[in-house]
């Protein structure tokens, strides 16, 4: 009932197909969009990012006078919901990736070109962390250089791999396959919040821990050596790929071995902060 009343307000903007997903824009902007080029789009999938940001970084800094940290988080939380709903919503219904047209889009196309924004418009807002005045009297619970250099290459490579893989068709429903990582970030935004507060050794950090390491293992650890092989070996075998297409798969690996890297390295961090919360959990229950 919600959908219907949701696509009847929609429909003046854009049209889904629910067999094939494809969208069909009538809102001039839109049709507007659709026949700029990859990179145009990829830079205008970033501006909304960017208004959220602002928004969210007018109320928690200039209202609340809260870390600039929190806003980030903020905007990487949202974008975790947005994409991995997403990408659950499209492979569940099988929608099939098809060229963008001039008029006509798919909605898993959207999705990445939308989260490829993401990805660069993100890596600037890490960069301005280690720059930005803290609140009084507060001191940060990491050394930022320490944590932003990883999290700026994440986002680098991430947007990267989703650029290289645009210039081919098949590489929009890889580039879904791959939203699924992003299922672990709402708990580790919450987690980094926690941090930032100080509040490390109650409950809610441990139970937050324990999804943060479920689903960062289960998504990120174990999933991507299995997409990597059923998705570039099984079905996209590169000795028949020629031109610019085995080009963007090449840096499909590249990126993705550095990815993973990153994520075995993090998914050691997160289990030593929840192991080291239930210790403390522990010891306070007994004193």
């Amino acid at each position: 009932m919600f959908d219907t009343w949701a696509m009847s307000k929609l429909r003046p903007i854009f049209e889904v197909d629910p067999e094939t997903s494809q969208v069909t824009a009538h809102h001039p902007a839109l049709v507007g969009f659709l026949e700029k080029s990859t990179e145009e789009q990829l830079f205008l999938a970033g501006l909304p990012w960017i208004a959220v940001f602002s928004a969210s970084y007018f109320v928690a800094v200039l209202v609340y006078h809260s870390d600039y940290t929190v806003v980030v988080n903020v905007v990487a939380f949202l974008h975790a919901l947005a994409s991995t709903a997403g990408a659950a919503w499209l492979l569940v219904a099988k929608a099939a990736a098809v060229t963008c047209t001039t008029s006509r889009i798919s909605m898993d196309y959207f999705i990445v070109i939308m989260s490829a924004g993401y990805f660069w418009s993100h890596a600037i807002m890490y960069l301005i962390v280690p720059i930005h005045p803290r609140p009084r009297n507060w001191k940060p619970p990491s050394d930022d250089s320490a944590v932003i250099a990883p999290l700026v290459a994440h986002h680098v490579g991430c947007f990267v791999l989703f650029y290289s893989l645009l210039q081919c068709n098949r590489g929009v429903p890889i580039c879904v396959y791959f939203l699924f990582t992003e299922a672990s970030t709402p708990f580790l935004c919450i987690g980094e919040e926690l941090n930032r507060t100080r509040k490390v050794d109650g409950l809610p950090f441990i139970l937050n821990g324990v999804l943060l390491v479920t689903t960062f293992v289960l998504c990120r650890v174990l999933y991507q050596p299995w997409l990597l092989y059923e998705i570039f070996y099984k079905k996209y075998c590169l000795d028949v790929i020629a031109g610019w297409e085995w080009y963007a798969l090449y840096w499909g690996y590249v990126v993705v071995i550095g990815l993973y890297y990153l994520n075995v390295t993090w998914c050691k961090v997160c289990v030593d902060m929840m192991l080291a919360s239930i210790k403390s959990y522990r010891e306070k229950k007994e004193n």
